[in-house]
Order: structure tokens, then sequence, then C-alpha cells
């Protein structure tokens, strides 16, 4: 997997040195309502949400994630960074599960903190993956 650079964005591979920051936009109701679900162990999303306050429990999730992206070579995760290296989301592409023996349909995936959205920079990074 590559680094990707666009005019606005570096999209970079994931390290753990950003995740506390991408941790912060995903506990945000109006990022995580689009892109969590809540697993079945929990009664409700309120008990969900409430487990994803602690970073020191979610850290230990963050870190497998780190770890995996050397072991799945269909899947892609960039951490979004602005030029001035401010982190504002994460993109994923990966194979689609409705076509399991077909590597090249994919389904694209991504989160941005709010305060960057309507800025054209998901249309951006995604474009930059796409090509």
């Amino acid at each position: 997997m590559i680094d990707i650079k666009t005019k606005r964005l570096n999209l970079k591979r994931p390290t753990m040195d950003e995740q506390y920051a991408l941790f912060n936009i995903l506990r945000k109701e109006e990022v995580n309502k689009y892109y969590i679900v809540t697993p079945k162990r929990f009664k409700n999303r309120e008990e969900f949400l409430i487990s994803l306050n602690d970073w020191n429990k979610q850290k230990k999730f963050y870190q497998k994630k780190i770890d995996n992206l050397n072991t799945d070579n269909y899947k892609y995760t960039w951490s979004i960074f602005r030029k001035d290296n401010t982190v504002i989301g994460q993109i994923t592409v990966q194979p689609n599960n409705n076509y399991p023996n077909n590597t090249k349909i994919r389904d694209i995936g991504w989160f941005i903190d709010p305060k960057h959205q309507r800025k054209g920079y998901m249309f951006e990074a995604a474009s930059a993956v796409l090509d």
C-alpha cells in the first residue's frame, strides 16, 4: 500500500499516532450514526456509545486494526491528513461481500470530522484512491 498525495491532502497508511484523534472523530454522534453499527452484545445504542468513551479499552481494538493491515491484501485503509498534518478522517476500500470471488468489485467507505465536511475533501480523497 502506498501513501497518496493530492492538492490539499496526504493519505497515509494508518499508524497508532493518529488513532486517538480518529477515535474522537468517531465518537461524534453525527459521524458514528452512519458509520458504526451497534454490536448485538449491547442492549441498545446508548450502552454501546458509552463503551466507546474509554480510550484505554478502545486502544486495543485500534492496535489490532493497524496490525491486521499487513494481513489482508484486498483491503486498503488510509488516514486522511490535510497538508498542515491535521488528521480529518479515514477512507477504506475493500472487496464487496456480494461478490466474494471478484476482487475487482469494491466498496468504499469513509468518515470525516464534521468541521471539515462540505469542503470537497472526501471527493478529493475518494477520487485519488480510485485513480
